[in-house]
């Protein structure tokens, strides 16, 4: 179990390599992919010639199961002496065609627990985060176990990050291992819950206005809107 998740450890820091390079999940994916496609490239590779050298053989085999036809055991005693004096095996170009798979399966479990394994959060770090997207009404707990969880939990935090991390809750689990822009507001300059010139108001325990501004300034800017773009 040690070595299965040393594995999920080591996945989740090359994605979270190509993240922090990339700035985008879906690239960093894409990245791993293509990173672990040039290394079974030469197995690949070597595979297709197999296969290659499998089929040139078709003809030849063919003509052994006419011959002995109704004698299985020695047909396929001369189909072994064939492929042995041609020094193929059939079965390697079925073997590296495979080996990928295993490695998706590994990545998609280190793609399902992204706090465990890429922001490298321990379960009880995990549970207490859970807790306090809960009682900020930000997440709903399933009624049955959701292996999703955690990636819902993950697009959670990203999309409300200063609202999650300003919680006391958090505050001790975030150091060194959450990060992202406090763009938030100055109390001490700028009130929103009463300013006149926006079109909603908001504060820091309900942001739910903010989203409205946004597109108000987008809209009298001139900005294209699209909610995920940062305005700065």
């Amino acid at each position: 179990m040690i070595t299965i998740n040393l594995i999920y450890r080591g996945l989740g820091a090359a994605l979270l390599f190509f993240y922090n390079a990339f700035n985008s999940y879906g690239w960093a994916i894409l990245a791993f992919g293509l990173v672990v496609k040039l290394i079974m490239l030469p197995f690949q590779m070597k595979s297709k010639h197999s296969m290659m050298r499998t089929t040139m053989l078709t003809p030849r085999v063919k003509e052994l199961e006419k011959k002995y036809g109704t004698n299985k055991q020695k047909y396929q005693e001369e189909v072994a002496r064939l492929y042995k004096e041609a020094k193929v095996n059939p079965m390697s170009g079925c073997l590296w065609t495979l080996i990928p798979f295993p490695i998706l399966i590994l990545l998609y479990q280190a793609v399902r627990q992204p706090l465990f394994y890429l922001m490298s959060l321990v379960k009880d770090e995990v549970a207490v985060l859970t807790e306090v997207v809960t009682r900020l009404g930000l997440y709903t707990p399933p009624a049955k176990t959701d292996p999703y969880s955690e990636m819902v939990i993950a697009n959670i935090l990203h999309e409300n990050f200063q609202t999650i991390v300003s919680d006391s809750g958090v505050a001790d689990i975030v150091s060194g291992k959450l990060y992202g822009i406090l763009n938030g507001i100055d109390m001490d300059h700028y009130d929103p819950r009463i300013c006149p010139d926006i079109p909603a108001k908001f504060s820091r325990e309900d942001l739910s206005g903010k989203a409205e501004c946004k597109r108000w300034l987008q809209k009298k800017f001139g900005i294209e809107q699209a909610s995920h773009w940062p305005l700065l």
